[in-house]
């Protein structure tokens, strides 16, 4: 049975929703929309944006069962730290009170969550940790659950691309990358070797600064406002020089200037024409986009690009490693009972199959334990007529057949053993007679026509008197003589043997 995951991301402009159809083996990006925002004259929207969300939820017109969405890059505070060990549980424990020393405010309430960044030249774990205010988390819930949607994750943006760039693209082992989100107000970026995270952080600079400078520089027309224009696409210049230095300071800071990269553009960077000039010739870094992994989608990559973070974010439902989540805390039994659901759906129709061929089974059975009875009745009803009287009616063949065996026994005189007497019959009398308070074992009981005889050890010469007098109480036994009783020298136990004359009851 397929999930679907929501992935919904939003900034002043626009509100970029994705649908990743996920099943056991694989997983497809069902539907991409981006809706745009409408907006006052002074570029605010209009509307509050979960009554955007409202909209886009009704255009996608799909049952979901997973939302996951990230805060705003405002909202989150990224910490480097460093641990002798790397064991998660052991980080976890330690990791929210040297966050609340590490921020620049007092605040207690806090939501705190990291990932592992592999070891630094003197192997200790690097922890690339986040933090958000609880509050923060909480009115951002509280605002899609009025809209119906209740988030499963509350990301942070860069966590998210992680999750984006392993599960879009088909990326090399030997390559380093930088996956840059630029989104209206702020940019967020995570570096990976290869598939391996190496850091995630922010920027404080987004699209609306650059277009805000080619305004004031007289570079967009006085027909309409610039916010209407950049659709067209913009060549940003030295505008995007702040961007590229902050980057690199966050390369060199983090120890990882020194390798060469490839830079993947997505958000608003794929509306900036000269990208690529401005990054190779300020930054030396390569701008490229990786090949994508096959079955991810059947629409361009270009609007894939666009809408990054919200296909990172509903691909966040697909891969949980490097994961970050602000709501784990709050969600967990919430979570349980979605996975529960899910694995539900998903063997519903394993589960369908087998009770069809229980039911099937069932009937099978019940048809061949007939065809049995009706055998085996034949079987009786040709051996009553072969033993009994001409013209007995056959009323409860088995019990007649053995009242007319013990009626012919009793005429010749000859011992015939009848239901009571049958060995298992036998061994179940002789094993109630031996009672709790009488401590043996046996080692050899030997059932004929004529007798029973016992071996075996027990406690004291008494035992063996009371096991024969326990014997001699049984309705067919004629007679118990013991045959021998000695102590074994090695365990002082008596070792007995015992022989029981049978005879008819009564």
């Amino acid at each position: 049975m397929a999930r679907y995951t929501l992935g919904v991301n939003w900034d002043n402009q626009s509100i970029h929703a994705c649908v990743v159809k996920a099943t056991m083996s694989e997983f497809t990006i069902e539907k991409l929309l981006r809706f745009q925002r409408e907006l006052d004259e002074n570029g605010q929207a209009l509307n509050h944006v979960t009554d955007d969300v409202k909209t886009v939820l009704k255009d996608l017109g799909m049952t979901l069962d997973t939302c996951i969405v990230s805060l705003p890059e405002s909202e989150v505070m990224h910490r480097q730290l460093m641990r002798p060990f790397s064991d998660r549980k052991k980080i976890a424990g330690t990791i929210q009170a040297e966050m609340e020393t590490l921020l620049p405010f007092g605040e207690s309430d806090l939501e705190v969550d990291f990932v592992l960044a592999g070891k630094n030249p003197g192997e200790l774990t690097i922890v690339d940790a986040v933090a958000a205010r609880s509050s923060s988390v909480r009115n951002l819930v509280a605002g899609l659950k009025n809209i119906g949607l209740d988030p499963v994750i509350v990301d942070a943006p860069s966590g998210a691309l992680v999750a984006g760039a392993k599960n879009v693209f088909d990326l090399a082992s030997d390559s380093n990358y930088i996956i840059l989100y630029m989104g209206w107000h702020e940019s967020t970026f995570a570096i990976l070797h290869g598939n391996h995270l190496a850091h995630i952080g922010a920027l404080p600079f987004g699209f609306k600064r650059i277009l805000t400078d080619l305004d004031s520089d007289g570079d967009f027309s006085n027909d309409q406002p610039y916010d209407k224009q950049f659709h067209q696409g913009i060549r940003a210049g030295k505008r995007l020089n702040p961007l590229i230095r902050e980057l690199l300071i966050a390369l060199e800071r983090v120890g990882q200037r020194q390798d060469e990269y490839v830079l993947i553009p997505t958000g608003y960077t794929q509306r900036i024409e000269d990208l690529a000039e401005c990054f190779e010739g300020a930054g030396g870094i390569t701008v490229e986009i990786p090949p994508a992994r096959e079955a991810v989608s059947d629409g361009s990559i270009n609007d894939i690009l666009k809408s990054f973070m919200a296909v990172s974010l509903a691909l966040r439902g697909v891969d949980s490693s490097d994961s970050i989540n602000f709501r784990q805390g709050d969600l967990a039994y919430t979570r349980k009972l979605e996975n529960l659901k899910g694995y539900a759906r998903a063997w519903a129709k394993p589960l369908a199959i087998l009770i069809i061929l229980w039911i099937a089974w069932l009937g099978l059975d019940v048809y061949f334990k007939s065809q049995l009875k009706d055998e085996i009745v034949a079987k009786i009803r040709k051996e009553f007529t072969a033993v009994m009287p001409q013209g007995t009616p056959m009323v409860a063949p088995v019990q007649q057949m053995q009242q007319h065996l013990a009626a012919l026994s009793s005429k010749s005189g000859i011992f015939v053993e009848t239901p009571q007497d049958t060995p298992l019959q036998i061994l179940h009398d002789v094993s109630l007679k031996f009672t709790r308070d009488i401590e043996i074992t046996l080692d050899i009981i030997t059932i004929d026509e004529n007798s029973i005889t016992l071996a075996g050890d027990t406690q004291s010469y008494d035992n063996v008197e009371r096991i024969k007098g326990k014997l001699g109480e049984l309705e067919y036994i004629t007679d118990v003589k013991i045959v021998s009783a000695n102590v074994d020298k090695q365990d002082q136990r008596v070792k007995f043997k015992l022989i029981c004359k049978k005879g008819s009851a009564g």
